[in-house]
């Protein structure tokens, strides 16, 4: 039976880092963690999640690295600087990138192992609940996120591309990821933005200041306005790459989280901005 390989990176999130060493334990054969600021203007953000990780040296294999560059650069040689360490690095075994901020119900991981039982793809892609300021208002976004090894000398390529195997299988929004990304710090989300690639983002910076760190909730129509003459998008993201509902509005979600995360209370913050102080 094919094993999956799971690699979960993490810098400063000290309150996820726990409940996503959990899932990767439970989902995954062999969990690799590794801790490390991709780029120079990270550090600063460093906190207690190198010790909580630790904690965890037993049954997973916790790491550093030390060599920063561009995230886009640095998270694909911390991937593969993970599979050179890994006892299940051999053909028709998978690998599972997983984020901190990213979680998954029971069913959707049994259902990913119909696929890979199947063996009808070489990469799975899971549609998004991509949460906007609370648990309960999201847009859809789309994100592979487990690669089939063809061959063991396979790696990924900036910016984290696997490009072995054609035959992709997506599992749809009701099986698919829980997405926390815009729930975490949205300063060292600033500094991120402006070290994800070689070229700059001043666009991205401008939609956090101006668009997220205001948007209305109760007034969505002006801000989607806001963010048409500011980005040329009439939605509440940055682009269309992600898709919001047809009349450009936040997805409504009143259903249950993840367990862990329910577990862990993050459901109960009304909305993060203020959790951050960014409003």
């Amino acid at each position: 039976m094919a094993r999956i390989i799971g690699i979960l990176t993490g810098w400063s999130c000290e309150d996820w880092i726990e409940p996503a060493i959990k899932q990767g334990l439970e989902y995954t054969d062999e969990l690799h963690v590794c801790i490390s600021a991709h780029s120079d203007n990270l550090l600063k953000f460093e906190d207690n999640t190198l010790d909580i990780a630790m904690q965890y040296k037993d049954q997973a294999i916790v790491s550093t690295y030390q060599k920063r560059s561009v995230h886009s650069e640095t998270k694909a040689n911390i991937l593969n600087y993970c599979l050179s360490n890994s006892k299940y690095m051999e053909e028709e075994n998978w690998i599972w990138v997983l984020d901190v901020d990213e979680f998954f119900k029971q069913d959707s991981y049994e259902y990913v192992k119909k696929l890979i039982s199947a063996n009808i793809c070489d990469q799975i892609c899971f549609e998004a609940k991509f949460f906007y300021i609370d648990t309960k208002h999201y847009i859809l976004s789309d994100h592979n996120r487990l690669f089939k090894i063809k061959d063991k000398n396979n790696r990924f390529y900036p910016t984290q591309q696997w490009r072995y195997g054609n035959r992709l299988c997506r599992v749809h929004v009701d099986l698919g990821m829980f997405h926390y990304s815009m729930l975490q710090n949205p300063y060292m989300k600033m500094e991120f933005w402006k070290s994800e690639y070689s070229y700059e983002q001043n666009h991205k910076l401008q939609w956090l200041d101006k668009i997220y760190r205001n948007y209305d909730l109760k007034n969505e129509e002006y801000w989607l306005e806001q963010n048409k003459k500011l980005t040329g998008n009439y939605g509440p993201w940055i682009s269309d790459s992600f898709v919001p509902q047809v009349d450009g509005t936040l997805y409504k979600y009143e259903g249950k989280h993840p367990k862990l995360v329910e577990e862990k209370g993050f459901t109960k913050i009304e909305d993060y901005r203020k959790h951050w102080k960014f409003t």
